[in-house]
This record gives structure tokens, C-alpha cells and sequence, in this order.
């Protein structure tokens, strides 16, 4: 659902981009014709991860804190914030192997450079997509039954759970009403019985 959402929030920040065009009347570069087919291929790569740690999480609640951390270090080698060509060696052909440097790289070629991706960058975005949205298929495939037989199992026990907390407040509900009674009444004859007295002695 998150990536569908993105999708949606992607496309209200191009209708805001298109409108800025016109605004200061930047002319389009047919290039730009092309950033569909990337944003389409870079959704099937975020669609195989998003299968693969919904199926985990299911299983290992920490691995939502894993992710987190990953995510973050993921970000800092794709190169978004500083030129990759600052860099060399095997840091640099870290992040040029960097799948989301690879979607980014095409981004920034058929927008903002006017430029067509190069046949390995294509054939990278093209492989890195499919075979990341087959495998996540495959494995939440895999797992399907599981992942239902333990959510089920997990509202059963919840439901059981709830249901016994319930339960067990209404007793304890039940008893403090009844000391209350029990109280009330006991006050109620003691009362009497001073009355009797008083009424007895002023006989």
C-alpha cells in the first residue's frame, strides 16, 4: 500500500513540476517522455522489496528497526546528495552498483540533462526491477498460508485474551458490587437496631 501511495504522491509533485515549467517557461526535453518507463521499473523493484519485508515482518517484528537503519545507509550510497564522480575507487563502483543510483542516474539524465540512459544503465533498471518484483512474488507466494495461518492465529489469541480481561473484570465488578451491598445493608440493620433501642428506652 505504501508504494501505491508513493506512486499517488509522485504524481501530484510532477503536476506542481509541470506547473513550475510553464511558470518560468522552461521548454521540455523529449527525453522527459522517458521517465515513465523508469518510475515504472523502479516501482516493480520497490514492489519485490516491499513483498519480501512484509513477509518477514510477519515473522520478525524487529526487523521494522533493521530496515530502518539499513534505509538510512542505503540513502547516503546513492549518491543523492554529492556528485559520484567525487568519488573513486571501490567506493565508487559500490555506488554505481547501487540499483536506487542506477533509477536516480536515469532520472536526472531524461529530465534534467536531456539525456537518454546509456544500454547498461537500461539493462541494469530493467533487470534490477523484474527480477526484485519475481523473486518478492515468489517468496510472498511461499509464504502466503503461513502469513495467513499465523495472522489468524494471532487474532485468536488476542481475541482470547481481550475476552479474558473482560471476563475478569467483570467479576471483579461483580464483587465489588456485592461488598458494596453487603456494606449498605450492614449499615442499613445497624441504624435500625439503634432506633429500636432508642424508641425502647424512651418507653
Amino acid at each position: 500500500a505504501r508504494v501505491y501511495t508513493a506512486v499517488v504522491n509522485l504524481g501530484y509533485s510532477m503536476v506542481a513540476y509541470v506547473v513550475m515549467l510553464i511558470v518560468f517557461r522552461i521548454t521540455p526535453s523529449w527525453t522527459m517522455l522517458f521517465y515513465p518507463v523508469v518510475v515504472f521499473f523502479l516501482v516493480l523493484f520497490s514492489l519485490g522489496i516491499s513483498y519480501v519485508l512484509a513477509t518477514a515482518y510477519v515473522f520478525f517484528g524487529d526487523i521494522k528497526h533493521l530496515y530502518s537503519v539499513l534505509l538510512t545507509l542505503w540513502l547516503y550510497c546513492s549518491a543523492i546528495f554529492y556528485p559520484v564522480d567525487s568519488l573513486s575507487g571501490f567506493v565508487k563502483e559500490m555506488v554505481v552498483e547501487n540499483p536506487i543510483f542506477n533509477y536516480i542516474n536515469c532520472v536526472r539524465k531524461v529530465v534534467m540533462w536531456g539525456e537518454m540512459p546509456t544500454e547498461t544503465e537500461l539493462l541494469r533498471m530493467i533487470l534490477w526491477g523484474v527480477i526484485s518484483y519475481l523473486i518478492g512474488s515468489i517468496v510472498f507466494k511461499m509464504k502466503k498460508n503461513q502469513v495467513i495461518i499465523f495472522m489468524l492465529a494471532l487474532m485468536l489469541m488476542t481475541a482470547g485474551y481481550m475476552n479474558y480481561t473482560n471476563n475478569h473484570d467483570n467479576e471483579n465488578m461483580i464483587l465489588a458490587a456485592l461488598g458494596d451491598a453487603q456494606l449498605v445493608s450492614s449499615n442499613v440493620i445497624e441504624s435500625a437496631n439503634e432506633t429500636v433501642e432508642k424508641a425502647e428506652n424512651i418507653a
